[in-house]
């Protein structure tokens, strides 16, 4: 049965401009360490700290490679459900550690891949002009099905849709985090760093209640014409001596 985390079928273009192709680098790339720094809140909590302990984080980073984080993930939480059993969030746990490990071949592909421009001649994409691609590099045999071949080329497309992808995962290992945390940690914590893109949400939310607001009061469709009007009619009805010079 397909993974949801499978390498995507090749695609039959690539991007006409490599700037499109390296935001969605970034975007997927920085959406993925959002991810590990949740992934470390968790395991705090698991070894019986708050999410955010210097130290706690710091034993979960200090492994290099990403499966061992994982594996030392999957340590804490064994000793923490064999304290605290609870089928339903071990069972959540589990999720989130098939899960992160399924797409971290992905975030590894889009990593260690390159930038290249290709040609449809050499038989790579299928259709269209000479467009732009992620490939992996040529001194990685295993990735290449042949030897001008590669197993896989993405574009923004697909690396976009792994970004997306990320996301789900960081909202449930956030709330695993929470739920598994000791309450003494939580109660006394008012609040909790938020995400970079939380903030960004919340302004357009406070933008878009106080515009409501404003056009409630007003009774207007577009207050700033209704002072255009009340300043022309004012400009107006001035005597010569009192007229603006504008």
């Amino acid at each position: 049965m397909p993974e949801p985390w499978d390498p995507p079928p090749l695609p039959k273009r690539g991007n006409k401009s490599c700037r499109a192709l390296y935001e969605a680098i970034g975007r997927a790339l920085s959406t993925w360490e959002e991810l590990e720094t949740v992934l470390a809140g968790l395991y705090a909590a698991l070894c019986g700290h708050s999410q955010f302990d210097p130290a706690a984080n710091d034993g979960y980073g200090k492994e290099l490679n990403f499966r061992s984080r994982l594996a030392a993930l999957e340590r804490a939480g064994c000793r923490y459900f064999m304290k605290n059993p609870d089928q339903t969030l071990e069972g959540e746990l589990a999720w989130v550690i098939r899960n992160s490990a399924g797409y971290s071949q992905r975030r590894n592909d889009v990593a260690h891949g390159v930038v290249r421009l290709l040609d449809p001649r050499q038989g790579t994409l299928t259709s269209g002009p000479t467009h732009w691609c992620l490939v992996p590099p040529h001194f990685r045999g295993t990735k290449f099905s042949t030897p001008r071949t590669p197993v896989y080329i993405l574009t923004s497309r697909e690396i976009n849709g792994f970004a997306t992808a990320f996301w789900p995962i960081y909202r449930r290992v956030h709330a695993l985090a929470h739920i598994v945390e000791l309450p003494a940690y939580a109660l006394r914590r008012k609040s909790f760093p938020p995400p970079p893109w939380l903030h960004s949400y919340r302004r357009r939310r406070r933008v878009r209640r106080l515009g409501r607001r404003a056009y409630r009061r007003s009774g207007d469709r577009r207050p700033w014409r209704r002072e255009a009007r009340r300043s022309a009619r004012e400009t107006k009805n001035a005597g010569p001596r009192n007229r603006p010079a504008f």
